[in-house]
């Protein structure tokens, strides 16, 4: 697995406030011929997402999470990634086979809503808590697209059923 991958990020985290380099990153998040999917296959996502947690780097964990969403729930967000894939296809009752950490993803948007606050401090540096701030709306914006496409292939599967 990713086990080397995510001990050589837990320690540069550890070690530097600077970002992970990007190719330690893209193997985490499956490659950079991948799709990045929280269900499994090339990288792990959610293990790098729950890495960022612990290490406080929210806004980084917010822009990764979205990012998978974006790019696994077949949304017209997905962009250079395309539709849907077997990852998300359907399992015959509505819901998509696509594996999310909703356990993680309400852990951080917890952790968001707890140090937001302390941007509002004018002595604070504004650009951290902006950042943070852009970053958690986008990973909502995806939670909300994840949850539309989620209802979309359910009410499908309705349809399909009652012919």
């Amino acid at each position: 697995g990713y086990r080397l991958h995510l001990a050589a990020a837990e320690e540069l985290l550890q070690c530097t406030a600077a970002p992970l380099p990007a190719w330690l990153t893209a193997a985490l998040e499956g490659g950079a011929k991948s799709r990045p999917s929280f269900a499994g296959g090339a990288g792990d996502p959610a293990a790098l997402l729950r890495l960022l947690v612990r290490s406080g780097r929210f806004a980084d964990a917010c822009n990764l999470a979205a990012r998978v969403l974006n790019c696994g729930d077949g949304s017209a967000a997905a962009g250079e990634h395309g539709a849907a894939s077997e990852a998300g296809a359907d399992q015959g009752d509505g819901s998509a086979s696509v594996w999310v950490p909703y356990n993680d993803l309400d852990r951080l948007l917890l952790a968001c809503s707890e140090v937001l606050p302390a941007y509002d401090n004018p002595d604070d540096a504004g650009s951290k808590g902006e950042g943070l701030a852009a970053a958690r709306d986008r990973l909502v914006a995806a939670l909300g697209s994840h949850f539309q496409e989620l209802e979309r292939r359910r009410a499908l599967v309705r349809f399909v059923r009652r012919r």
